[in-house]
């Protein structure tokens, strides 16, 4: 073969090669046949209580021993299709320790419970717990998952690792580490000192609640739609001014005390409120983000980076529950939440000074 030949044919035969692996994306790109959205699974999307419900669906073939014991006043032991092994408790009168047999701090079975049920201090269980009533934990209780169908409270200095769940109130008292998912049907109280990451109820109270304080006075009422007023650098508005626009600033911003913001406010760097400030719509920092005490934020709350919550402030209301979310959550008690409180990384309730 002749060496012009030779150079047509090697550049041909690399050139097939360079488009084999761009025929899949070429063949899309003239046909799309794979340009719909992904379906999600509605049941899986964000329900922070998915895991709780699931567990209970776990413990079904269980639930009319447990029904048994609780009429008979009596414990006993059952055993789930896995073989798992899980103490049944319906009888008040007899010691945990001594209807679980348990010889030491850990307990190595699957408790579910018919009755009120109170344990004692310094337990540690490896396997879920399921109270059919209220159940009220010890102090430093340590908890792989908790699941109340009525009220859940937490001694002092206890911890849940994976998620817990109650139908009623859930309770904590100072100390509780609460990792992975908390939540409630109804309402979720919070001492000092509490750590969290996500928590999600109709009503979250973060330490003692002044009962002065309602949630009720958002000013989400609109009148006209809200234009979009775009400052450059930082931006201070005044005390007691009145915004009626979408805000967004490509600096700090600081708004004074008793500012009303009637839209939403966005702050590409850091944000700062002071106190008596009302946001009728969400509120994002693409940097930190501080809150100050008796503030009203009826939207989203969002920070790239830390939010900072002081005393008396409202996120969210009954009716219009929201979120707040952010790698660092530290959030004063006497704060009030409806709807979901997001730390991702580590949040905190502040003792207030």
């Amino acid at each position: 073969m002749r060496p012009p030949a030779a150079i047509v044919l090697l550049a041909l035969s690399e050139s097939v090669l360079l488009a084999l692996p761009l025929l899949p994306a070429i063949d899309e790109l003239l046909r799309k046949r794979d340009a719909k959205p992904l379906e999600v699974i509605q049941k899986h999307a964000g329900d922070i209580t998915y895991f709780a419900r699931g567990f209970r669906n776990y413990l079904g073939p269980l639930l009319e021993s447990l029904r048994q014991c609780t009429e008979t006043r009596s414990n006993s032991w059952g055993r789930l299709k896995n073989g798992e092994e899980c103490v049944l408790l319906g009888d008040d009168r007899q010691s945990f320790m001594r209807a679980a047999n348990l010889h030491g701090p850990v307990c190595e079975w699957l408790v579910a419970a018919g009755i009120n049920v109170a344990f004692p201090n310094g337990l540690n269980f490896a396997k879920e717990v399921y109270a059919a009533k209220s159940l009220l934990s010890g102090k430093r209780n340590v908890f792989r998952a908790v699941f109340g169908d009525e009220d859940v409270h937490l001694g002092e200095g206890s911890e849940t690792m994976r998620w817990a769940h109650a139908g009623g109130q859930f309770r904590a008292d100072s100390g509780c580490s609460l990792y992975g998912r908390v939540s409630s049907d109804r309402e979720i109280l919070l001492a000092p000192d509490c750590r969290f990451q996500r928590l999600h109820a109709p009503r979250i109270v973060l330490g003692h609640l002044s009962k002065n304080r309602s949630a009720n006075s958002a000013e989400t009422q609109r009148d006209r739609p809200l234009a979009r007023r775009l400052i450059d650098g930082d931006f201070h508005i005044h005390a007691g001014e009145v915004i009626s626009d979408n805000l967004v600033a490509r600096g700090t911003l600081h708004i004074g005390p008793g500012a009303r913001m009637v839209g939403s406010v966005k702050g590409h760097g850091s944000v700062v409120l002071e106190e008596r400030v009302v946001v009728s719509g969400s509120l994002i920092s693409s940097g930190e983000l501080r809150i100050g005490r008796a503030c009203r934020i009826g939207g989203p709350i969002l920070a790239e980076r830390r939010i900072e919550i002081s005393s008396q402030t409202v996120c969210g209301m009954p009716d219009m529950p929201t979120t707040v979310s952010s790698p660092i959550v530290h959030a004063t008690e006497g704060s009030l939440f409806h709807g979901t409180l997001w730390a991702r990384e580590t949040g905190r309730v502040v003792a207030q000074q």
